[in-house]
């Protein structure tokens, strides 16, 4: 099941992590409906339909993302208009 599953994420660590989820859903679905006649192949369709999940998750996440942040130059040390602190006490407490 693992093995099939990192054939779809290509990433050994995202393969165990939807795996582990597909264990997770099967003692949440199979308490109410009962265990399927074929739990190996069920187990493997909801890991790999979650890994196909997230990657599309990710897709989406790295599209949609730089539409999100405006680049915004950060003003530099001179373009502050920050009041000079005359008191040193005060500047060591600031810094």
């Amino acid at each position: 099941m693992l093995a099939a599953t990192v054939r779809v994420t290509r990433d050994i660590d995202q393969a165990e992590e939807c795996v582990q989820d597909a264990y997770a859903r099967a003692l949440a679905t199979w308490s109410s409906s009962g265990i399927p006649s074929r739990p190996g192949a069920w187990l493997t369709t909801v890991a790999r339909r979650r890994a196909i999940d997230v990657a599309r998750r990710e897709s989406t996440h790295e599209r949609a993302l730089p539409l999100l942040v405006e680049r915004v130059a950060a003003p530099g040390p001179d373009e502050l208009d920050v009041p000079e602190i005359i008191d040193d006490r005060l500047r060591l407490i600031f810094t």
